[in-house]
């Protein structure tokens, strides 16, 4: 959308400026990117214009100016300099070439009447020095030819004074997108304009958003509508907006008012107040206590619960409108919550609660330690296993059966809880360990009232037989690029001291048998817990990893799945619409991908979301004609493209249009 407003400027500006000539003094322009100089003047192809600069200690050649002699040789230069001026320009093969048109036809000069710095550079019509810290004194000279110019000193950097000429005018919270509207004047339009969003409570500051915006002039034609289309948004979370305008060198000269909603449309109902968190009086549990600001116009309460304060909340109690207090009885003793209340209206919903912190401590027991492995140890048994958390946890206690009696007794005191890592190891040396006997471990956690939890669930060792090596776990996928899988495993060798390495395993999908699997590796894996695989494209993998000491080998992991099915294709570019008399036409331009076959075009309008509404094959023209649409309607498009292996990438940029 940029790039089609970029070249309709060059196409359509009317009028004549005049070159500037060498009696005309240079002015220097202190940009975020360095100082620039305009001389408003084509060169001649084949001349080449010297820059010099002067900080106080005389004149010295810093650099050239010259015209591109090709087409490709324009392309290069504006992509270069693309990088210096992110916001706004992004080069195509297209853009390049109705430049290079222009500039051999009667409207090269409104090329230098825009004044847009990207094209002035690639041209040699412009020259920017990046040199940091220059003294204010500093001023340049410029001959080309017969030409000489000279500026005069740059001088100190002026603050731009940033006015407020964008106006809000419209917000419309949807189910799944935030669409606003912005208005201002046509003739105070800045060359760029930038959405910015934050997620209150989430992000501590705005950031761009990247979006394409929608343009339409309005009815008396003397403003301009600005509309935004956030479809990135998730439900119940609040956030702000704002439109920055700027020049082309990135300096911001205007904004909007900051504008908040919440998506979902939950707007209208007054949130709860006073909202605290304590143990419950009977010791049942998290009693939560709050304040109504209006309940006659609530229908019911929320409750929402996590572990984590910026995870997923769930909910966990739905209660009527005069409720101002619950207890939460499903906790666990020593785990930590986080609670959100959000009351509920007859349409719609209030801005949710803050978040409170809340956990339940009393004389029941806490949480059982999980994970708990055992195996021969120089001359004992090590044990090692895992626990939760530190809240509340004094230490742990380890227990001993003979064989499967099931009858424990104590063989450690007190074993405290370090707080370097939430693995804790203990190694049983007791002399009395009988050889070719089966031992039966469980260890419990004791809490700072010195109460213990219920006992873990058990590990067991046949003290003379040579053990096993532990079975690998977490066994992971990532896919590194079309072809290549990355295979990762929890490397047990800092609990399990006898495993000497890894294999790793893998089968087609369908083949039932564990013999199916083909060992990877000739050799264990000794040094790191990763292996790379390149199988192919297109087939369904099983893979799995056992771990090998000096005389045995564990069992296979539990097996992960891959699907060599290749990444997603990027979005098409470059989409474009035009009103018809009784249709509207998309264009895009088409991929460079060989295994592109479809290309998919989805619609929405400002109350409903993107629906699928029809494809072409890749090999025909990249064009779709919609004709099922209404007049006064503003439609919004979005096209993707699909792979021979149903991989569709995602949508591109959207792209609107009101039919008149």
């Amino acid at each position: 959308m940029k790039n089609l407003i970029f070249i309709c400027y060059l196409l359509l500006l009317p009028g004549i400026v005049s070159s500037q000539t060498s009696a005309d003094k240079l002015q220097p322009e202190l940009t975020p990117a360095g100082v620039y100089l305009n001389l408003k003047t084509f060169p001649t192809n084949g001349e080449i214009g010297v820059v010099e600069r002067d900080k106080g200690e005389g004149f010295e050649a810093i650099g050239t100016l010259s015209a591109p002699s090709t087409p490709e040789m324009l392309y290069q230069r504006m992509q270069h300099l693309s990088l210096r001026f992110p916001d706004y320009f992004m080069v195509t093969n297209q853009l390049s070439n109705v430049l290079w048109q222009n500039t051999l036809s009667d409207k090269k000069e409104n090329v230098i009447k825009e004044g847009i710095p990207v094209a002035l550079l690639a041209l040699g019509i412009a020259f920017l020095d990046t040199a940091k810290n220059l003294p204010a004194q500093t001023k340049y000279r410029i001959a080309m030819g017969a030409q000489k110019w000279e500026s005069s000193v740059i001088g100190s950097a002026q603050k731009i004074a940033i006015n407020n000429q964008i106006k809000f005018y419209k917000l419309q919270p949807a189910a799944e997108a935030l669409r606003a509207e912005w208005r201002l004047k046509v003739n105070e339009q800045p060359k760029i304009l930038i959405v910015q969003r934050k997620r209150l409570g989430i992000d501590s500051n705005f950031a761009v958003l990247k979006t394409d915006l929608g343009y339409e002039k309005t009815k008396k034609g003397d403003s301009l509508s600005v509309h935004l289309s956030d479809t990135t948004v998730l439900g119940g979370i609040s956030y702000a907006y704002f439109l920055s305008g700027k020049d082309y060198f990135g300096r911001t000269i205007t904004r909007s008012d900051t504008i908040r909603s919440i998506a979902g449309n939950r707007t209208n109902v007054n949130a709860v107040n006073r909202f605290t968190a304590k143990k419950a009086v009977d010791s049942s549990g998290i009693q939560l206590n709050w304040g109504l600001q209006d309940k006659f116009s609530i229908r019911s309460i929320r409750v929402l619960r996590s572990a984590y304060y910026d995870s997923t909340f769930v909910q966990v109690a739905l209660l009527t409108p005069t409720d101002t207090t619950w207890i939460d009885k499903s906790t666990a003793v020593g785990a930590n919550y986080y609670y959100q209340i959000i009351a509920q209206g007859d349409d719609d919903f209030a801005y949710p609660s803050p978040r409170i912190f809340g956990s339940f401590i009393n004389k029941q027991r806490l949480l059982p330690p999980t994970n708990l492995h055992a195996q021969k140890f120089d001359g004992g048994a090590k044990l090692s296993w895992k626990y939760h958390s530190y809240m509340n946890l004094l230490g742990f206690r380890m227990y001993r059966s003979l064989g499967n009696s099931g009858s424990f007794t104590a063989v450690s005191d007190v074993l405290p809880a370090h707080r370097d890592s939430l693995t804790f190891s203990y190694i049983d040396k007791d002399k009395n360990l009988i050889a070719g006997e089966f031992y039966t471990y469980a260890v419990a956690a004791i809490g700072r009232n010195n109460v213990e939890s219920p006992l873990s669930t058990i590990a067991q060792l046949n003290y003379a037989e040579k053990s096993k090596p532990t079975t690998p776990y977490q066994v992971r996928t990532l896919m590194l690029n079309d072809s290549t899988v990355s295979i990762t495993w929890q490397d047990l060798s800092a609990i399990d001291h006898t495993i000497s390495g890894y294999h790793v395993f893998r089968k087609v999908i369908g083949v039932d048998s564990i013999k199916g699997f083909k060992k990877l590796t000739s050799q264990p894996i000794t040094v790191g817990n990763e292996y790379l695989d390149a199988p192919g494209l297109g087939t369904i993998w099983q893979y799995v990893v056992q771990a090998v000491n000096q005389s045995d080998s564990s069992g296979y992991s539990q097996p992960v799945v891959v699907k060599f099915l290749g990444d997603k294709p990027l979005p098409p570019g470059n989409v474009q619409v035009f009103a018809q008399k009784n249709s509207v036409i998309i264009n895009w331009d088409g991929s460079l991908i060989p295994n592109i076959v479809t290309y998919n075009i989805y619609r929405a309008s400002a109350s409903t979301a993107p629906v699928k509404i029809g494809n072409v094959t890749a090999n025909s023209i990249h064009t779709f004609e919609d004709k099922n649409m209404s007049k006064g309607n503003l439609y919004f498009y979005y096209v993707t493209a699909e792979t021979n292996a149903k991989v569709e990438s995602e949508k591109s940029s959207e792209v609107s249009i009101r039919i008149k």
